[in-house]
């Protein structure tokens, strides 16, 4: 159960995160803010099902424990990324955190694991 609340959470943060990014394009700042709270909410569902999730785990591996730095990585580059750009601040090297991060974890999760 707790598996699929954390993967439809992290399916519509990143569905929420660019949602954000064509509404910060379209200049609207009201709904923007809006979208934005609803994803930092479903941060917390993630967090939360991922910790119980990984206490539940039959095998406590440090792959498990890597996976779960590197989703907690994930998710501070989307709410920097949004923060910053809401700020006008640069954030390239913040998209490439992003990309390898979003890259390690689906390796460790469909290969390694």
């Amino acid at each position: 159960m707790f598996g699929h609340i954390h993967f439809i959470s992290w399916m519509l943060t990143l569905v929420l995160f660019v949602v954000v990014l064509l509404l910060r394009d379209a200049g609207q700042k009201r709904i923007r803010k809006i979208v934005h709270m609803i994803a930092r909410l479903l941060y917390f569902f993630i967090i939360v099902s991922g910790v119980i999730m990984l206490f539940r785990a039959e095998t406590f591996t440090a792959m498990y424990m890597l996976k779960a730095l590197v989703g907690v990585w994930i998710i501070s580059m989307i709410e920097m990324i949004l923060v910053r750009l809401e700020k006008g601040r640069r954030v390239r090297i913040l998209w490439g955190q992003f990309a390898v991060a979003l890259v390690l974890v689906l390796y460790i999760g469909y290969v390694a694991l």
